[in-house]
């Protein structure tokens, strides 16, 4: 399989999680709103660090539909809207387990499972970029390890999910006691 191949089956797998997220955790209308917003706010981060990445020559993205000719492909543009919106609402996975009675800490700490989420997400993040080398995805510099690439996931994921935790919050407190 092709670059452009692995990008089309990745994008088609994205879009099609994100509404198995919607329906297996059913937030209410606000909080899609917020977490597609969040998504949008993923995407640009992203592509604002793939464009850096390929002018200061740290990496290259290949196949899909390249973009602007900045190197970032439309299709991975696109996929991080829905990643990002996938990830801000299994983020609120603390609420879903109350209920379903399990037992889980007060809600005021549900910003306790979004930072383990984080945690867990950066590495299988990065583990994901070093595979996709594989279907000739993408290609770093010599220098670029996967601590880098953790990383950069780990800053993606935490301004995607502190954009959408702040809309919440926000909405909450303008409505307090309506749509939560």
């Amino acid at each position: 399989m092709d670059a452009t191949g692995f990008r089309t089956i990745g994008l088609a797998a994205t879009v099609l999680s994100f509404f198995v997220v919607v329906l297996i955790f059913k937030p209410e209308k606000n909080e899609r709103k917020y977490a597609l917003i969040a998504g949008v706010v993923c995407a640009l981060y992203d592509f604002t660090i793939e464009a850096i990445a390929k002018q200061v020559g740290a990496w290259f993205c290949y196949g899909g539909l390249q973009f602007l000719g900045l190197g970032v492909p439309l299709d991975m543009l696109v996929g991080f809207v829905f990643y990002g919106a996938s990830v801000s609402i299994i983020s609120d996975y603390p609420k879903l387990f109350r209920k379903w009675h399990l037992p889980t800490l007060n809600e005021k700490y549900d910003w306790i499972g979004a930072a383990v989420l984080v945690m867990i997400l950066s590495p299988l993040g990065a583990y994901g970029d070093f595979q996709s080398m594989n279907f000739g995805a993408w290609a770093p510099v010599s220098y670029w390890t996967f601590a880098h690439t953790t990383f950069a996931w780990f800053t993606l994921l935490v301004i995607t999910l502190l954009s959408y935790q702040v809309m919440k919050r926000m909405d909450r407190k303008n409505h307090s006691g309506g749509n939560k």
